[in-house]
């Protein structure tokens, strides 16, 4: 049986406008962006993709049209009509039998609560007759604009978030659970959520990969981004996470990807920025 390959990937599209007038973007060149990252997606050898930061109705129209050939099967959260929803997707080449959204009862900082639905999107997937994978697509608050993502009031609200998705997990006593996405933590910035995970019986295949092969590891938020124009305080960070919990598979390769600039921008197409000002971090998993 070929292997499976999960990716998580947060694409940071999010742009705050009113009347066609952006009034805040972490990242620029969204629309250069998101067709890049369409293309790259296209010809990926994935079979789970978990996308976070997929904010605007367009955006997510554009993703479900273009994918529907490598993905067949999608989930996602309703997009209200007042905010920019919660940004989660989740696509497969397996088929989704179960696909829900559970908002966050801390929802994180005011201006996050304002634009953006942060929760948790869980998809039940079917492998084949013996195998069902239960996937958490997951976005812990930030800290949003007000906040230094380890201020203490965010890392409470954060570990708010952890306790309700570890309270769902078990309480639906499911197995091969894989959790993953943008967690805002990791073991050298907001370390105390993340240890939060890890104690909560959490694998971090990434980092248990890295150590058993003795392989360096790469940082997802990277202030070398090209698209950090004004350089982040908060440093280069491990901050997106694949996490496995009561889990049959055994990890055959995992590493950060989408390092590359490879998104043409400007008049003379000579710029290049990379995807998204996040790296994506894939897993191949042993069936």
């Amino acid at each position: 049986m070929k292997p499976l390959t999960v990716l998580t990937f947060n694409a940071g599209l999010l742009d705050v406008n009113l009347i066609g007038l952006s009034l805040f973007k972490p990242a620029a060149f969204i629309e250069e962006r998101v067709r890049a990252i369409i293309e790259t997606l296209k010809g990926y050898p994935a079979d789970i993709v978990a996308l976070q930061e997929v904010y605007l109705r367009k955006h997510h129209q554009f993703f479900m049209t273009e994918l529907v050939q490598s993905f067949p099967y999608k989930a996602f959260s309703e997009m209200p009509i007042l905010n920019w929803g919660s940004g989660l997707m989740t696509f497969s080449k397996y088929p989704i039998v179960e696909g829900r959204f559970t908002p966050f009862t801390e929802g994180g900082a005011l201006d996050e609560t304002i634009f953006a639905k942060r929760g948790i999107l869980t998809t039940e997937i079917i492998i084949n007759k013996r195998l069902k994978l239960s996937v958490f697509n997951i976005h812990l608050t930030s800290g949003g604009v007000l906040y230094h993502m380890e201020h203490p009031l965010v890392q409470q609200k954060r570990s708010k978030q952890i306790k309700q998705m570890v309270n769902m997990i078990d309480q639906l006593e499911v197995k091969n659970v894989i959790m993953l996405g943008d967690f805002n933590s990791g073991p050298s910035v907001s370390s105390v959520n993340y240890n939060e995970i890890l104690k909560y019986g959490f694998m971090d295949v990434y980092d248990v990969f890295c150590r058993s092969t003795k392989s360096q590891m790469e940082n997802t938020w990277d202030i070398t981004n090209p698209l950090h124009i004004s350089k982040p305080s908060v440093g280069s960070h491990r901050i997106d996470h694949i996490f496995i919990k009561k889990c049959t598979l055994d990890i055959l390769n995992t590493q950060v990807v989408f390092k590359e600039a490879i998104v043409q921008i400007g008049s003379n197409k000579k710029k290049t920025v990379t995807l998204s000002d996040h790296y994506g971090l894939e897993t191949t998993f042993k069936l």
